[in-house]
């Protein structure tokens, strides 16, 4: 297999999830700015004034199934299996009108207490907007409501997204260990 290879796409949350989501949510007080964690100084910080804006711990148990399935499928495509026990966090994303997330690849942390995950899942709950391509590797990678994408968590597959120039983005994403 070649390195995109490991890069996967699978359509596996209905829209009305996704729909019920962005609506329970969208007005949540506990949104914020998103903050890129350095680990040499135990900091965090935006880079720059075009951050979206994330919203952290609430329980989103409604995607738990939908993760599941596209690991199977995942592991299923790919040859692969049992690369991950557990998932942290799922954190939503909300990409407004003049935001991006700046290129960078996930051998992330969000403390120093955190492992380097092995599996990156974002998922996409909707299409009202304009902008807001998704591109790894240097390749924009279509994108619909209710796909998650599954890819490893390393250097090999920077990603970003590009400026959302019309309506509200959002998405989710998750780091398998």
């Amino acid at each position: 297999m070649q390195v995109d290879d490991y890069l996967k796409v699978f359509n596996v949350i209905p829209s009305t999830v996704c729909q019920e989501l962005i609506k329970e949510y969208d007005s949540d007080p506990e949104w914020q700015q998103h903050k890129w964690y350095t680990a040499a100084d135990d900091t965090k910080s935006s880079l720059h004034n075009k951050e979206l804006d994330v919203l952290y711990h609430k329980k989103l148990t409604v995607l738990e199934q939908y993760l599941a399935q596209a690991l199977m499928r995942y592991y299923n495509e790919t040859g692969l299996k049992d690369l991950v026990t557990y998932h942290g966090p799922i954190r939503l994303n909300k990409y407004k009108t003049g935001t991006v997330m700046s290129q960078h690849f996930d051998l992330i942390r969000r403390n120093k207490n955190d492992g380097i995950p092995v599996l990156t899942f974002l998922g996409l709950m909707n299409e009202e907007f304009e902008g807001g391509e998704f591109v790894i590797r240097d390749k924009v990678v279509e994108f619909k409501q209710g796909d998650i994408m599954i890819f490893p968590s390393t250097f090999i597959y920077p990603h970003r997204v590009e400026e959302i120039t019309k309506g509200t983005r959002y998405s989710f994403v998750v780091w398998a260990y």
